[in-house]
């Protein structure tokens, strides 16, 4: 029973030996993937901060390239019936519809 008991013992001593090896390395692991996640959501907090930066100079560019297609309109003499208060009669917006295809038969 006493060599026995040696054979376990030894066997025990290199798992236990494993295991807290096993162990070291998981937490370094450990701390190297929270490493990583920071990094990951500190770049994700500046993409968002140029997405939302992007997105007010693509909305300012579309707003001024409307206005001015409005003032275009205006200049030539075009009646705008549509805006923030819409408003087309049916002379206006039939009449037109109906001249422009009699233009085209």
């Amino acid at each position: 029973m006493n060599a026995v008991e040696t054979l376990v013992n030894i066997a025990m001593g290199n798992l236990t030996e494993k295991n807290d090896a096993l162990k070291a390395r998981m937490t370094i692991m450990k701390e190297e993937n929270e490493a990583i996640v920071m990094t990951l959501n500190a770049k994700i907090e500046e993409l968002e901060g140029d997405l939302a930066m992007c997105r007010t100079v693509v909305m300012s560019s579309q707003l001024l390239h409307f206005n001015g297609f409005r003032r275009e309109l205006a200049n030539s003499g075009f009646e705008w019936h549509f805006g923030s208060n819409h408003n087309s009669s049916v002379d206006s917006s039939t009449t037109v519809s109906f001249d422009l295809h009699l233009d085209l038969v």
